[in-house]
């Protein structure tokens, strides 16, 4: 039993096994976690229980915690983070503060690289000559190993050799191989053509006692040998050090060029060199570490690593990396890189799994003060991957880090990315936080040898940009490796959001940069660039976009690329309009979940169909033209003709649109009541002339209106955090028959698809009949019914159910339509409706917004518990309906 600080929030663990002194690689993480007035944490091991906690922490830090209950285990059991302590220095104190975060993330091994040419970060009882004088004593790391076991998390330690040993050769130059002599440890980055001399006794007996004093430090069952960029057969040698681990009670882990026939079985491969070589390994029947998606060091945004599962990303996702926005400056470099890997044709053998994955940071341009911001700038999206597998959706994956990250920020572990830069250079803000540093190796190669390399030149010998003595302080360094202020922007200017906030400070940062003399020479030209998107997304036809993308020197301006690459809706409507030989003003207005719709001088209301719902646009404009010829379509609005003679325009993008004629009217979210009667009788007169509608109608949206069909979908649907909304939606499934498809009905029979006259109480059209289908009419009454009591867009709380509204709006439906012929199947339609809205809004907050249109991401998920309320009210009064339907 404990208290939760701060809180008195009392916690109730419930742990099946004994503690053990560290985590391995097989045990569980599984936990339930149920809140009410009290907490209880239930996990089979001590690791479990300690993921329940960091759950606990995100939910009282969203101003938790709810009533809830959550069962949840890890996708993957190896959920990793490789430090480069040895291109830099990366202190203690660093390396716990990073050990905290990641179990805030759930993530439960830190690989630590401790040996490479620029240094040797392990002080060996053995070979003391060998540590550099920034180097971590048996005594520290023996520390750092309890204080990671008590935070769920494995340390695995990395030796690598016998390559990249430069540091071993200052200390021990008769341990080289044919003879190559080095000054000291390298203080260059890049591959080095050095290599132990893996055939001499004395090598091979300094490298047993390594291993032994590694595997007597960390108790971890693993140990990494390294065995990446040789250049020379090492296949016997690799054997040799996997047998002595093996001997030390240790398994192997290796990089991917160590994979070769006579490779111990239990040998597992770290996949460094693409999807390849996980594949390579795993059809070898070795268990494999996936990585290559995964290096932090490259500056890659967090969807891009997001994409890729450890276990089923394929080939064809590392090609579709080429055509990523973000990635167009490095794209050659992309496709030289899928070559790079070269393995053995080995017998194919059964057993091989993808434990999971590891994010790796090299430290060629992070330093300890650096790491906090190149690592968790995108980690939390990584270690969701890790953690649910292939369930989640990249937008929840932003948000969700967005809002850890703030918490962190809080609890005062972790600031803020460019917190620093912004205090140090307020008046620069609005610069620093569009911009990004060049991606994959263009920082450490450099444009020139960048260009040989992807020309297929090689490499030259030609100094290169950074070494490990060049500070790292210039803006470059500082600001995260990407920019969520852009993706921000860009969500603005793809909702027509006004971006006078954003253009002001584009503009005002080039004036500030002025005061700044130092910076000119490093930021004026990406500086100006920015202030020629403000023009640009301002109206100034003179800017040349397309200019003002790719790099500025180690800067990118990814915001210059989303401009370029968006077209204004108002500037396709305006373009569209020609078809009609109508020009005008033109302005959006909000008209509904689905299409986009523009009010063109208050005389033509312009609409873009939404094609990710209507698949087949030309059906639908098939079905409103028999529909408005019908007798029953007197209150139906007909699309206006093109000049062509067309119902409709497609645009260069495939778009369809149409123009109608704006009937002055009124129209409401929430009717009222003097309205309610005649929206009733509007709707059944609709339905009434249309019972004898025998014209086929061509189906427009999959499985509309089908229970059945919507309930799979959400079972398919990625998981996510939905509070207690799907645990009440699985508790109602069962509930609901379906109807019967009995004639020609509106599909889609809500209020505010009703057009009043101005000043008369009377229905002046009915509008939005892309719906039209073969139905049954009591889902058009329950849809009604429904829309009359739901909240303004749906995401308010619906109303209170009243008696006199029901019926005012019944005796206006049923006089026009005629008699029900079934009461129950009537009354228990508004819930049925309303359940299946419910199922739908869920369904795409968990697809990710795709079919309705939001304001903001979370809108469908209020939705959906808004008209999941709606059904619990509408059950409750169903024999009260019923009775009403009745006596009518």
């Amino acid at each position: 039993m404990a208290r939760l600080p701060g809180r008195g929030l009392v916690i109730a663990f419930e742990i099946e096994a004994a503690a053990l002194a560290v985590p391995g690689v097989a045990d569980s993480y599984e936990y339930r976690l149920t809140l009410d007035e009290t907490c209880g944490i239930r996990a089979a091991t001590e690791w479990g229980a300690l993921s329940a906690l960091a759950t606990l922490v995100q939910l009282v830090a969203d101003g938790g915690p709810p009533t809830t209950v959550i069962h949840d285990a890890p996708h993957y059991p190896w959920r990793g983070v490789m430090i480069d302590t040895v291109r830099h220095f990366i202190t203690l104190d660093t390396l716990k503060r990073t050990l905290d975060v990641m179990a805030f993330y759930k993530l439960n091994v830190l690989h630590l690289h401790l040996t490479d040419d620029q240094g040797f970060r392990f002080r060996s009882d053995a070979y003391p000559e060998l540590a550099s004088t920034d180097a971590y004593s048996a005594a520290e790391l023996r520390d750092l190993v309890r204080y990671a076991a008590d935070r769920a998390i494995r340390v695995v330690p990395e030796i690598d050799v016998p390559g990249h040993a430069t540091s071993w050769l200052a200390a021990h130059p008769d341990w080289a191989v044919d003879g190559t002599s080095v000054d000291g440890p390298s203080t260059r980055f890049g591959v080095h053509d050095v290599c132990l001399d893996i055939d001499n006794a004395e090598v091979r007996a300094a490298v047993d006692t390594l291993l032994g004093e590694f595997a007597n430090v960390f108790p971890d069952e693993f140990v990494h040998f390294g065995g990446d960029e040789v250049g020379r057969d090492c296949t016997a040698f690799y054997q040799h050090v996997v047998e002595t681990l093996g001997r030390l009670g240790k398994r192997a882990i290796g990089w991917d060029e160590c994979l070769h026939e006579g490779l111990r079985q239990d040998t597992v491969i770290q996949a460094w060199r693409g999807i390849e070589a996980r594949d390579a390994a795993l059809a070898a029947g070795h268990d494999c570490v996936v990585s290559a998606p995964y290096y932090l060091d490259l500056f890659y945004p967090a969807d891009v690593h997001f994409a890729f599962d450890p276990a089923s990303a394929t080939k064809a996702d590392e090609q579709a990396m080429e055509d990523h926005p973000r990635l167009a400056h490095v794209r050659e470099g992309l496709k030289w890189m899928s070559g790079f890997g070269a393995f053995p044709e080995l017998a194919a053998k059964s057993g091989g799994r993808v434990l999971g994955g590891e994010a790796c940071l090299w430290s060629e341009l992070v330093t300890d003060e650096l790491l906090d911001t190149r690592l968790w700038s995108r980690m939390p999206a990584i270690a969701e991957r890790f953690w649910a597998g292939k369930k989640s959706d990249v937008e929840d994956v932003y948000e969700s880090a967005a809002k850890t990250r703030d918490t962190l920020a809080r609890l005062g572990i972790l600031a803020q990315d460019n917190t620093a830069l912004f205090l140090d250079y307020p008046d620069l803000a609005p610069l620093i936080e569009m911009l990004e540093p060049v991606k994959w190796y263009l920082r450490l190669l450099g444009v020139a040898e960048f260009q040989r390399r992807v020309s297929g030149l090689g490499s030259s010998r030609e100094e290169r940009p950074y070494a490990t003595t060049t500070p790292l302080d210039r803006f470059v360094d500082r600001i995260p490796p990407e920019s969520l202020a852009t993706r921000r922007a860009a969500s603005d200017l793809d909702s027509g959001a006004t971006l006078g906030r954003w253009i002001a400070g584009w503009r005002q940062q080039r004036i500030a940069l002025e005061r700044y003399p130092h910076l000119l020479g490093e930021l004026r030209d990406v500086s100006e660039a920015l202030v020629g998107v403000a023009d640009f997304l301002d109206g100034d036809a003179n800017v040349d976009i397309d200019s003002l993308g790719g790099s500025f020197g180690e800067y990118l301006l990814p915001i210059a690329d989303v401009a370029a690459n968006h077209k204004p809706p108002s500037a396709a409507a305006r373009e569209i309009l020609e078809a009609w030989g109508v020009v005008g003003e033109i302005r959006p207005i909000d008209a509904g979940h689905i299409n986009d719709t523009y009010l063109v001088d208050d005389r033509y209301v312009l609409q873009r169909l939404n094609r990710s719902v209507f698949r087949n646009p030309q059906a639908l404009m098939r079905n409103l033209a028999k529909a408005t010829v019908h007798e029953g379509g007197n209150l139906l609005l007909a699309p206006i003709p093109t000049l062509e003679g067309s119902p409709c325009s497609e645009d260069a993008d495939g778009e369809i649109w149409r123009l109608f004629p704006h009937l002055p009217s009124r129209s409401f979210q929430n009717l009222p009541d003097e309205l309610i009667a005649c929206a009733g009788r509007a709707f059944g007169d609709f339905l009434a002339t249309f019972v004898d509608f025998a014209v086929e109608l061509e189906p427009v949206i999959e499985g509309f209106h089908d229970l059945r069909f919507y309930l799979k979908r959400l079972d398919a649907a990625p998981t996510g955090d939905v509070g207690t909304t799907l645990d009440e939606i699985n508790e109602l499934r069962t509930r609901f028959r379906p109807g019967k498809a009995r004639q020609v009905i509106h599909g889609d029979c809500k209020v505010n698809n009703l057009l009043f006259h101005p000043t008369r109480n009377a229905v002046a059209a009915i509008i939005d009949l892309d719906t039209l289908m073969l139905g049954d009419p009591a889902w058009d009454f329950g849809d009604l019914v429904r829309s009359a009591f739901a909240g303004s867009e749906e995401t308010e709380t619906a109303a209170e159910f009243s008696r006199a509204r029901f019926e005012s709006l019944s005796e206006g439906f049923f006089s026009a339509f005629g008699a029900a012929d079934d009461f129950g199947h009537y009354a228990a339609a508004p819930a049925y409706m309303s359940f299946m809205l419910s199922v739908r809004f869920l369904t795409d907050h968990l697809e990710g917004d795709v079919y309705f249109k939001v304001g903001k991401h979370g809108d469908n998920l209020a939705r959906a518990q808004s008209q999941l309320d709606l059904t619990k009210r509408f059950i409750a009064v169903e024999s009260v309906m019923a009775n009403i339907i009745r006596n009518l």
